[in-house]
């Protein structure tokens, strides 16, 4: 009866798992047609309304279908709803809508435990909500979130097209390529730049910091 007890228990939890990882479906398609389809003909033949044509300007012959029977959510996927619009002669591709959760903002607390670099409150460019000059993440690359996921741009080479770069920062060496660096102002690999008063040239070093900063307490200023 226990051995019984413990199986139905862990039954539950594999239930109540799996349930919380399932995705949310609607009943509507996105559904590519060929140009000489009549997308009401095709909507009416597999049970379907059409609900008309998706961004026209840049789209060609995309339309949003919305089947006539089935919930409006749920959390099924109808592959087989997908494979019998698939099998239609008239019909190129397509594609159940599927609910996407957003994700809460990182907590000021949260963003304080991953990001404790003594320059973090200026870097208002990463990260407008603490700075103060600038509220809100309608100043700055919104890359917190993208962060807190695990991303980290590993495998990604970017090209930065600027002046001067510290190759040697802290936050970059790690992540510094010299067979993909060049400098083009004084004709060598070196991009280093210069630090005279007069005639700066080291703004590559901040857009090399959004892009490739390695994450390490002292970021690039």
């Amino acid at each position: 009866m226990c051995q019984n007890g413990a199986l139905f228990s862990r039954t539950i939890l594999f239930a109540l798992i799996c349930s919380s990882l399932a995705g949310i479906f609607t009943n509507e398609w996105v559904v590519r047609l060929k140009k000489e389809a009549d997308p009401n003909v095709v909507a009416e033949y597999h049970n379907f309304e059409n609900l008309g044509q998706l961004h026209e300007d840049t789209l060609d012959d995309v339309y949003h279908f919305r089947h006539k029977e089935l919930k409006k959510r749920h959390s099924v996927h109808r592959r087989d709803v997908t494979d019998q619009l698939n099998e239609h002669e008239m019909i190129l591709s397509s594609e159940q809508d599927e609910l996407l959760q957003l994700e809460k903002r990182s907590s000021r607390h949260k963003q304080h435990e991953l990001y404790n670099d003594p320059n973090w409150k200026d870097e208002w460019f990463l990260n407008s909500e603490d700075s103060g000059a600038f509220v809100g993440y309608g100043y700055n690359i919104n890359i917190q979130p993208v962060w807190d996921q695990g991303y980290n741009g590993s495998g990604v080479v970017v090209c930065v097209i600027d002046d001067g770069l510290e190759r040697t920062h802290k936050d970059l060496a790690d992540n510094y390529d010299p067979l993909a660096s060049y400098d083009l102002q004084d004709d060598d690999k070196d991009p280093s730049p210069r630090y005279a008063t007069n005639e700066p040239n080291r703004h590559g070093t901040r857009c090399a910091g959004e892009i490739a900063g390695s994450g390490t307490t002292v970021c690039v200023e």
